[in-house]
């Protein structure tokens, strides 16, 4: 059963809460005009995926991103699912196969494959009246789902392997303390996809997650994110990726100075150059004059401070600009065309280090 904190925002004005606590929410965070309320009534369990008949892996592949994702992911925490459902740590739950992928794309994308394998083979098990499929049945739905039709290709072992060696570990056994790594195989498979997500995404980094939460709510209290989707926390803390302004933007928040004044040509043909700019070369420009490659949210009028260009002569470093990212400064030096200023520019932003600093 996935077990995750349900935060719900009511206005003062709708709701009281001697009928909040009646109906079993309890009172996170209270404002003049808001109240957050945590949702403390059992979740509803999972139903059993083998029962259900709206599974579908045509469906699935055809939307992957809607409905079916959504059962599919249902269905695999069921698999993950553990027998005492009472006693799970906080973190249960919160994590599934999509952000297996995201963490570890090539791992995650293999977890699916196991996952779509281990559904399918228990409903043929479903269907078959003796229980137990026919081999070259088994064989044919690993080759769909796995590319192989012997598992043993696969090498694979009851094992996490982690992606970095920096600690020291080069495998952690997902078996019963002190026991022996085994191979895995088609009978074991769902056992392997279990116990992997287990560590990965609950077991092995609760006390990360534990240490993260506790210094996280010295900062405010961590329930609070919960008003949050991913998509929304991302954008708060790394800012707007999509990187885009206008002329008017580019005039009002980069800023002339020191040689430069707004009808210096150089400056001019700046801001044209800014503006023609893709998205990639834009994040490459921000990156090379702040830093970061990433806007805050408002764009260019809320980043502190401002970009300033300022004049740099030739004669003293070169042709190629420099920056000062602590500052926000680009170090400018005056050019002939705007294409001559944009090739030194992009080639600067290749570089990393303190060369043109």
């Amino acid at each position: 059963m996935m077990v995750a904190m349900r935060i719900k925002v009511f206005r003062n004005q709708d709701v009281g809460p001697v009928e909040m606590e009646t109906a079993g929410l309890h009172r996170v965070h209270s404002t003049p005009n808001t109240t957050l309320w945590e949702d403390k009534r059992p979740a509803k369990p999972l139903e059993d995926p083998l029962d259900s008949d709206l599974w579908s892996m045509q469906g699935y592949l055809a939307d992957p991103v809607h409905e079916a994702a959504r059962r599919r992911n249902s269905h695999c925490a069921d698999l993950v699912a553990g027998p005492e459902p009472n006693a799970q740590h906080w973190l249960t739950g919160l994590l599934d196969l999509d952000d297996m992928a995201e963490i570890y794309p090539e791992r995650g994308r293999f977890l699916n494959s196991v996952c779509s394998f281990v559904l399918e083979k228990r409903a043929l098990e479903r269907r078959c009246q003796s229980g137990n499929v026919p081999p070259e049945r088994l064989a044919s739905l690993a080759l769909d789902c796995l590319g192989t039709e012997d598992l043993d290709d696969l090498c694979l072992e009851m094992e996490f392997k982690p992606s970095s060696r920096i600690f020291g570990v080069d495998s952690y056994p997902l078996t019963d303390t002190g026991s022996q790594s085994r191979e895995v195989n088609l009978d074991n498979l769902d056992e392997y996809l279990r116990k992997t997500l287990e560590f990965a995404l609950d077991e092995g980094i609760r006390k990360q997650m534990e240490a993260f939460v506790t210094g996280f709510e010295r900062v405010f209290p961590v329930a609070w994110l919960a008003l949050f989707n991913g998509p929304e926390l991302s954008h708060l803390i790394s800012g707007d990726a999509s990187v885009s302004w206008t002329r008017e933007e580019l005039l009002m928040y980069t800023l002339p100075g020191r040689g430069y004044s707004p009808s210096s040509p150089t400056y001019k043909m700046l801001i044209d150059v800014l503006l023609q700019m893709n998205v990639k070369e834009r994040r490459a420009f921000l990156r090379f004059t702040t830093g970061s490659s990433t806007l805050p949210i408002g764009g260019l009028k809320n980043l502190q401070p401002h970009i300033q260009v300022v004049r740099k002569e030739l004669k003293d470093s070169g042709p190629y600009p420099s920056v000062n990212t602590c500052r926000h400064y680009l170090k400018l030096p005056p050019y002939d065309t705007p294409e001559e200023l944009k090739a030194r520019l992009m080639a600067a932003t290749k570089e990393i280090g303190f060369y043109l600093n």
